[in-house]
């Protein structure tokens, strides 16, 4: 069994949204939306020594910033948006392609997620937390080719995104989906086999 913790991170490509305004946080506690420019998805599982407990961890952020270049993961002029595991990231990215691709489209997604407020909303009401907020529902609706991504409190939106995707941004959002569960399922399975004990793989 291995004694050191185990760790992995994930970047996905940059999906540009079309040149059509995109914007964060529309419609939400009163606070003027961002403008953004595309979106990807981060990941991290990890796993302590010694423990049987493997986390799994992905963020979707939308990138502020209209060139951020081939080095998007780094740059500063980024906003969460949400956290999830793997097949909640498969969800919202399905759904979003979804709506990208068929005017009309309306799903409240299975399950509950988690989600963040943006900068904007944070300065506009002092109230407003910056921690991710759990137990949200999501739902995405389509309309003249723009999808929007809603993820509500009980009582409130907790963030949105409103922009619109190119039939090239669907394949490569699609792509990602492909990516982070191959992804996922290898470093799962890499974990696994470090936590076998030695004694056990004895012939």
């Amino acid at each position: 069994m291995s004694s050191e913790p185990m760790q992995f991170f994930y970047t996905s490509p940059y999906v540009r949204f079309e040149d059509a305004t995109a914007l964060l946080g529309a419609d939400t506690n009163g606070a003027a939306p961002q403008r953004i420019y595309g979106f990807f998805v981060e990941g991290e599982i990890s796993s302590d020594a010694g423990s049987e407990d493997v986390i799994e961890s992905y963020w979707l952020k939308a990138v502020t910033s209209p060139d951020p270049g081939v080095d998007h993961e780094h740059t500063r002029e980024q906003e969460f948006v949400a956290y999830a595991d793997a097949k909640h990231v498969e969800s919202i990215l399905g759904a979003v392609a979804t709506a990208s691709s068929i005017d009309g489209y309306s799903r409240k997604l299975d399950g509950k997620f988690d989600g963040y407020h943006n900068t904007s909303q944070i300065e506009f009401n002092d109230r407003t937390s910056p921690e991710c907020r759990d137990d949200l529902s999501c739902v995405v609706t389509s309309k003249g080719g723009a999808f929007h991504l809603k993820m509500l409190s009980q009582t409130s939106v907790v963030t949105s995104v409103f922009a619109k995707l190119s039939p090239a941004a669907v394949s490569e959002t699609l792509a990602i989906v492909s990516e982070v569960r191959e992804w996922n399922d290898l470093k799962l399975r890499e974990i696994a086999a470090a936590k076998v004990p030695v004694s056990s793989m004895a012939v």
